[in-house]
């Protein structure tokens, strides 16, 4: 396995520690490319104002004169968890300030992603059933390049405001547009994800209302962060100062049991501690939960439990949502092996390719951008999953996963240059994408795709068969090894472009236990030198997926976990590689 260490910034690493961060975590924080020593604060009153975003004063005035007239808002949501968490928060934001406000989420299988101008006749229908028609329409999440269905809209008399954080493109809609990425834009965050901008929103109009109203108690916010906690995570945005900010202002009310009774509920059903959450429950226990009604039908009974203010509702939903994600799960695991099984023989026989491109069909629209991810992680090349559209059957529909030195959209982008008429439609942003074709066209597209990946980024990897790089932190010392160390990294946000620390160390294998024949229970003891005997007492660790048997001496890139069977947490090593193995596990 190849590996190498990060490098580390003495003068942050003096920095950190001089203003009382302990050594591990100052050690792990200085090679990760902090600005300063202050990008590790997380107070909210370092958050950059919400006026440094640019249209954020007309939008947030638009959203207060609706409030004020009571005129009917809906706010246009999208199918993930980034989208369904933006919706929920200004859901019950506004709602808080007196906003009549509803929600909806165009249905993935039929209208597609973002507003539309079916989804407004969609929503006319809806008004002309239950009057009255709404006045405003606030997009989260989606609508930078709807210029066509914004259009529509004001035409029929509504009003839009459009709130996104995807690449703009070469027109901007008509009306107030909330994106970090415009080009006239200065604020300093460009990777907020949806939900962040849905909350920078509630700031901005919670601000009006109380320049309106100085006599009144300021609308409470704060605790709908932890939904901006999840949508950040969930949508895999890197983790700059700022999101890391939110996720750790989210985390905290959390775990005080301050946050929406929806999003405890879906703690609840997945089995996990809401008192103890860390950043790791949302991306691998809730927000798969909530995105599980996105793939498999749609994600209006997501948004619904989150914004419930009935308990026993409340945790009805959040079991629906949990046994969706079981028959996701299974989904995925049938879908995703026959995927590896296809990509394996590809990499293995054909000539080196700088992405991989894969389709079946009999594969899930919904599950495709599963399909990517666990191939990307594999090959570590940017991947496309195509599968055929439930109804559309002349179109093929794909999701892409990337690598960080590719730009996704921006690739798309090039290959619809190269070819024009090849993609019917594509959006996204650096790490994931989605576009349809025509189903005959998916050999062009692959072809295109290569070239347009060596056009704009000639230093890519390309595809082989796992020979991948890992980046640590190096190794530990016996005295580092102890549960108080994996307690003061995991109370830290981890993530996308600010990965958990990984070290490595050699040890002696004290002994080995498989479990339900994939994984490995093991008993470590530490080599600090060279041809020395272990030291010290031994370790506990977990190798998932790991390659059966292993020797009984070992190099390893491991994390720091806590194990907290039956309540009592307990330091335990989770092994991510052998380096002295070519196959990442």
């Amino acid at each position: 396995m190849m590996h190498k260490q990060r490098q580390l910034d003495s003068h942050l690493f003096k920095d950190l520690v001089d203003k009382g961060c302990p050594e591990l975590l100052a050690h792990c924080l200085a090679g990760r490319n902090l600005a300063s020593a202050d990008d590790h604060l997380s107070q909210l009153s370092r958050l950059p104002a919400a006026r440094d975003l640019k249209d954020m004063a007309a939008a947030s005035q638009k959203v207060f004169q609706a409030i004020e007239r009571a005129e009917p808002i809906v706010v246009v949501g999208d199918y993930d968890a980034d989208g369904a968490t933006a919706t929920a928060t200004l859901m019950l934001g506004l709602r808080r300030m007196g906003a009549v406000c509803d929600f909806i989420v165009p249905d993935r299988f039929r209208l597609g992603y973002g507003i539309s101008r079916a989804l407004i006749e969609e929503l006319l229908i809806r008004a002309d059933l239950k009057a009255p028609a709404p006045k405003l329409l606030i997009t989260v999440d989606n609508g930078i390049n709807a210029v066509d269905a914004v259009a529509f809209a004001k035409a029929q008399g509504i009003e839009v405001i459009v709130t996104d954080h995807h690449l703009p493109g070469a027109q901007l809609p008509d009306c107030p547009v909330v994106d970090p990425h415009r080009s006239d834009c200065s604020f300093p965050f460009k990777t907020i994800a949806g939900v962040g901008l849905a909350f920078y929103l509630l700031i901005a109009v919670r601000a009006l209302i109380a320049k309106a109203k100085p006599n009144e108690k300021p609308t409470r916010i704060d605790d709908l962060l932890p939904l901006v906690a999840m949508g950040t995570v969930a949508d895999l945005v890197r983790l700059c100062a700022n999101n890391r900010r939110l996720v750790t202002q989210g985390l905290l009310r959390l775990r005080e049991g301050l946050a929406p009774l929806g999003l405890l509920a879906l703690f609840e059903a997945a089995g996990r501690d809401a008192s103890q959450a860390n950043a790791s429950d949302f991306g691998y226990a809730i927000a798969p939960m909530l995105n599980a009604a996105g793939r498999l039908t749609e994600m209006t009974l997501g948004i619904a439990c989150l914004i419930e203010n009935d308990p026993i509702q409340a945790k009805a939903m959040a079991e629906e949502l949990r046994d969706l994600n079981q028959e996701r799960k299974q989904i995925q695991k049938e879908q995703s092996e026959q995927a590896l099984a296809m990509a394996e023989v590809a990499v293995n026989t054909g000539p080196a390719s700088n992405a991989l491109v894969v389709s079946h069909p009999q594969w899930h629209e919904g599950i495709v951008g599963l399909i990517a991810s666990r191939l990307k992680e594999r090959w570590g090349v940017p991947v496309f999953a195509f599968a055929p559209s439930r109804d559309r059957p002349n179109l093929l529909k794909g999701s892409g996963r990337s690598v960080s030195d590719v730009h996704l959209r921006d690739c798309l982008a090039r290959v619809d240059s190269l070819k024009p008429g090849l993609i019917d439609r594509f959006g996204g942003h650096a790490m994931a994408a989605g576009l349809t074709l025509q189903n005959d066209r998916l050999k062009d597209f692959e072809r295109c795709l290569s070239q347009a990946i060596e056009e704009l980024f000639s230093n890519t990897t390309r595809a082989t068969t796992g020979r991948d790089c890992l980046l640590t932190d190096g190794p530990l010392a016996r005295h580092q090894l102890h549960l108080e160390s994996a307690l003061a990294l995991e109370d830290q946000v981890w993530g996308q472009g600010f990965e958990a620390p990984l070290f490595t160390n050699d040890f002696q294998v004290l002994h080995q236990q498989v479990l339900k024949e994939h994984h490995l229970r093991l008993r470590l003891g530490l080599i600090e030198e060279s041809n020395s005997p272990w030291v010290g007492e031994p370790l506990e660790a977990i190798w998932f997926n790991a390659p059966l048997p292993v020797a009984s001496r070992l190099q390893l890139a491991y994390r720091l976990g806590v194990n907290r069977f039956r309540g009592w947490p307990a330091l335990q090593l989770e092994v991510v590689a052998d380096l002295g193995n070519e196959k990442l596990q």
